[in-house]
């Protein structure tokens, strides 16, 4: 194993395991109680909330990465395991895309050429570097629980459990395999490690991190506030960082108001004369 290779590794294993970052809290506890990973899961499952569909509104969004830097508005309708569609607006307010993401792949109304591309999740892939798919979308949307990759065989209650500072942590790969891979300069390996709140049992963040690929991405969420008549307890902003080999990529997204299971929604319907394009 190269010297690059080992410093890589030995940084993955500082990053899963040794985190010391102070994260914005709705609560804080002091002491961390000795919890198994059914239990970590099932409090995590006692305090979600059940919705058949959000309405993220006045969302500002900005993406980065090596070639260019976008930033606008949207509003953006999710319905539970079927849809989302969001409707991008410039600074002027006059919607130029509206885009549906469906479980089979997704399509972008293109106003101002009056066309719709169909495509699937993996052009998606070589911009944001992950394995994406409509689920993982929209799991990270709502703030809920993902294995990653999708077809990984190993289940999250059977994560190893841990601890940082503040919170408890679910790692799909543990300090002794970590430490054999290392030993025996092994590569293909995709590492998971889920970040979640003990006083309010909401996930903080998630990490992944595919030693053979050179790719490692967080997910971090911040500002929780309750929601509504569910009192859904529910991040303001999702900052997702990545980098693999010699490319890097930032997306936040911030919301302005989160309404579930409300009256407002955004329909999602090609006029006759556009020009259908497939990519």
């Amino acid at each position: 194993m190269g010297r690059s290779r080992i410093v890589w590794v030995i940084g993955v294993v500082l990053v899963f395991f040794s985190s010391c970052r102070t994260k914005e809290k709705v609560s804080t506890v002091a002491i961390l109680p000795r919890l198994t990973g059914k239990e970590i899961i099932r409090n995590l499952e006692d305090t979600d909330f059940d919705f058949a569909s959000v309405f993220f509104k006045r969302v500002v969004i900005n993406i980065e990465d090596d070639n260019q830097n976008l930033s606008f508005k949207a509003n953006v309708f999710l319905i539970k395991d079927s849809s989302v569609v969001v409707s991008i607006l410039p600074a002027m307010g006059i919607e130029l895309y509206r885009v549906l993401l469906e479980p089979g792949g997704f399509k972008v109304l293109d106003r101002l050429n009056k066309e719709v591309t169909l495509s699937g999740y993996e052009t998606l892939n070589s911009r944001f570097l992950v394995q994406l798919d409509f689920d993982l979308i929209q799991n990270i949307l709502t703030n809920r629980l993902f294995n990653y990759p999708a077809e990984s065989d190993k289940a999250i209650h059977n994560y190893d459990v841990g601890v940082d500072h503040s919170s408890y942590l679910l790692s799909s790969v543990n300090h002794r395999k970590l430490q054999r891979i290392y030993n025996h300069g092994t590569h293909e390996l995709v590492l998971h490690q889920i970040s979640i709140d003990p006083g309010i049992f909401r996930i903080n963040g998630n990490k992944i991190s595919d030693i053979g690929a050179g790719l490692n991405v967080n997910i971090d969420y911040s500002g929780f506030e309750e929601y509504g008549n569910k009192k859904a307890v529910f991040p303001q902003k999702i900052a997702v960082t990545g980098s693999k080999n010699d490319k890097s990529f930032k997306v936040s997204i911030k919301f302005g108001e989160v309404d579930f299971d409300g009256d407002s929604r955004i329909s999602f319907k090609v006029p006759d004369k556009y020009e259908t394009v497939y990519r």
